[in-house]
């Protein structure tokens, strides 16, 4: 965004062990500084922090049906409910009896505790919960079998985010050195072609929702797999999510999945918005509880440079680096987290982006619309897409702020009143499809199925999106799996065979959209016109098929 082309957020998420029982002594620190080998230059992590508020340890998805021999502290139902009487907020669905998430946030507040155990009780009646729930807290476990143990989990460390802005240059492979991994950081020049895929709304477990698909099409290893091998593709610039990433309130399941992922793909521009399981895992304001995340975990763990980030440079003299503001007091019932946390603006190549979030009012976020309208005014993207999670006003989702409303609104703005050719994906709806039709083209997309269970058809795939085709825009739909037919083996078998490239596999793909730049200015068009002279055929450059 307003940082400039060539700047890029290298972020660093990993754990950090406790050595002893001193909350501020004994961490093995992570590396504060890191290489950039191309300049053989010595870089210092700007940001350099432990998480905070939320997800602020790490854990492992547990042993079911075994405990530790010697746990050091137990907490009982009556423990803990003394404990709540104190807590300031309350809503009327924080949980009232002990659960596995009071344990483990206990076991996150105290720097002994490597391990929790939790006992649910037996439950007098179904649907009740126990009045004799527990759990225990160990520093060491050996895993016994014990049948009226739920499952114990094992701490890897308390979360560390470290991050900077770096300079790269476009079109060769930037290397990092961090922590002695080889990072490769390659992004297209401005105003040339790129390529990228998008999901929305991935699931893989029911831990806290009904991920109805996750197991019977073996989500997990496909989504890992997938995008292991498509991020092989040196061609391919970004990934994108839309939210609801992995319906997970705690980290466990977002550390699960990202442990597997490749370092290809971690190197590989992320964008990523918040939707409404990534605020209330529950799916709604209605239904939270003391244990959601409200984003917090998201903005840590996604670390995205957002309009907060660039602000404070000016804003904040005595950190001009920090980039992510915490809340104190949340109102929980609602969305207090700021909303410049989530709010992004920048362009790909040739492409302009604009991401968001929906829980926010419009006032709040007016002017950082015409902020990023402005910047794409001035860098004259061929194609500026809006990035949402609610394609409708529903579950947490503010009046006027799904994303076809917020589509509509925003091309009123100067830099994004350019008609078709600012266009729009979204989720939630757990469908893939074409969304709307606007003057001439299609202008919406929503790629929400990803795992998750709609009515009609399920659908399971993502989009590719491909802008280095001889002046033209094309969008194609890869559908990996629904009710009725699997071709995921078939999609995953093509990438791979082509170094993890889609373009000889779109055989095997719906072309959700086939069009070719208009530039708004005179150097655009004397692009296109120069462009025509390669040996299209111009029907096919007039044509909006």
């Amino acid at each position: 965004g307003s940082r400039g082309y060539d700047k890029v957020r290298l972020s660093v998420v990993s754990t950090i062990l406790h050595d002893d029982d001193d909350e501020n002594e004994g961490y093995s620190q992570p590396s504060e500084f890191f290489v950039d080998a191309q300049n053989d230059k010595i870089i210092r992590f700007a940001y350099h922090e432990k998480f905070r508020q939320k997800w602020k340890s790490a854990f492992d998805l547990g042993r079911s049906k075994v405990s530790c021999s010697e746990p050091y502290r137990t907490i009982t139902n009556d423990m803990f409910l003394n404990k709540e009487k104190s807590r300031k907020i309350k809503h009327q669905n924080d949980t009232e009896s002990l659960a596995d998430e009071s344990c483990l946030d206990a076991c996150t507040n105290e720097p002994k505790c490597k391990f929790y155990t939790y006992f649910p009780g037996k439950k007098k009646l179904p649907l009740k919960s126990s009045s004799h729930p527990r759990c225990e807290l160990s520093s060491y476990c050996d895993y016994v079998p014990n049948e009226t143990a739920e499952a114990t989990y094992a701490k890897a460390g308390d979360w560390f985010l470290r991050s900077a802005v770096v300079t790269v240059k476009p079109d060769i492979d930037n290397i990092f050195l961090v922590d002695d991994q080889e990072i490769t950081v390659r992004i297209p020049s401005q105003h040339e072609g790129t390529k990228g895929i998008i999901i929305s709304d991935p699931c893989f477990s029911k831990r806290w929702i009904q991920c109805k698909h996750g197991q019977e099409w073996d989500t997990y290893s496909r989504t890992i797999e997938m995008m292991n091998a498509l991020a092989k593709d040196p061609d391919l610039h970004f990934f994108q999510m839309l939210g609801d990433n992995f319906y997970d309130q705690d980290g466990r399941l977002t550390k699960v999945l990202y442990d597997a992922l490749s370092l290809e793909v971690k190197s590989k521009i992320l964008v990523t918005v918040p939707g409404n399981h990534d605020i209330w895992v529950c799916g709604g304001p209605d239904c939270s509880d003391q244990y959601d995340q409200y984003g917090i975990g998201f903005m840590q763990y996604y670390a995205q440079d957002t309009i907060f980030s660039t602000h404070s440079r000016s804003k904040q003299k005595e950190n001009p680096e920090l980039f992510l503001n915490f809340s104190d007091g949340l109102d929980m019932q609602s969305m207090d987290t700021d909303p410049a946390n989530f709010f992004q603006y920048h362009m790909i190549g040739n492409l302009g982006f604009i991401g968001y979030t929906g829980a926010s009012s419009f006032e709040e976020v007016e002017s950082y619309f015409e902020e990023a309208c402005n910047y794409m005014a001035d860098q004259a993207p061929s194609f500026i897409f809006l990035l949402g999670h609610w394609n409708g006003h529903n579950r947490g989702c503010q009046t006027g702020m799904s994303v076809p409303e917020v589509h509509k609104r925003i091309q009123s703005l100067h830099g994004c009143n350019v008609e078709d050719r600012i266009k729009y994906f979204d989720g939630h709806k757990h469908q893939n499809k074409i969304q709307e039709m606007g003057q001439k083209e299609e202008v919406g997309f929503m790629i929400g199925g990803h795992g998750m269970h709609t009515i009609g058809t399920n659908q399971y795939g993502f989009a590719y999106i491909d802008s280095t085709t001889r002046g033209r825009l094309k969008i194609y739909y890869f559908e990996e799996r629904n009710t009725k037919e699997d071709h995921y083996e078939d999609i995953l078998n093509c990438a791979k065979s082509h170094g993890g490239g889609l373009d000889n596999c779109v055989h095997l793909a719906d072309l959700w959209l086939d069009t070719v730049f208009f530039g708004s200015n005179e150097e655009q068009m004397e692009t296109q016109n120069g462009l025509k002279g390669i040996g299209f055929d111009v029907g096919d450059w007039i044509s909006n098929k």
